[in-house]
């Protein structure tokens, strides 16, 4: 008699895992522009501190292809989004202009797009209030 399993349920993320072609590159990014510290830090393999999960930097001279124009994109979530992208444009980032990207209750979602010295996308995201 077989027995049934139960059907697995993924609803926590634990890493994500970022391709990077200079490690010490990348963690200079990470760790002087966007704020976050490592919590392991080699050549090979950095894991940063995140809310949530853990973003891991593997260092690949032979990434796997990934399309970096529609491919995935990291989201961070902040609180004040237009503070947050005037400060990464004057760190000198190559941050796109805010977007809104959804709207609700009153309240509108803005994006603003860059990438890591990688060509991975990241983006920042918050939302204020809608102003008629």
């Amino acid at each position: 008699m077989s027995q049934t399993l139960a059907k697995p349920v993924l609803n926590k993320v634990g890493y994500l895992i970022v391709y990077v072609d200079d490690m010490h590159m990348a963690v200079s990014f990470y760790k002087e522009k966007l704020g976050l510290a490592p919590k392991f830090e080699d050549k090979e393999w950095t894991e940063l501190e995140t809310q949530g999960f853990t973003l891991a930097l593997h260092a690949s001279k032979k990434a796997p292809a990934i399309d970096k124009e529609n491919g995935p994109c990291i989201v961070f979530s902040v609180e004040d989004i237009k503070g947050t992208h005037a400060a990464l444009k004057e760190q000198g980032l190559a941050v796109s202009e805010l977007k809104t990207v959804c709207e609700h209750d009153g309240m509108i979602g803005l994006s603003g797009d860059f990438a890591d010295p990688s060509g991975n996308r990241l983006s920042v995201y918050g939302m204020v209030k809608k102003t008629v």
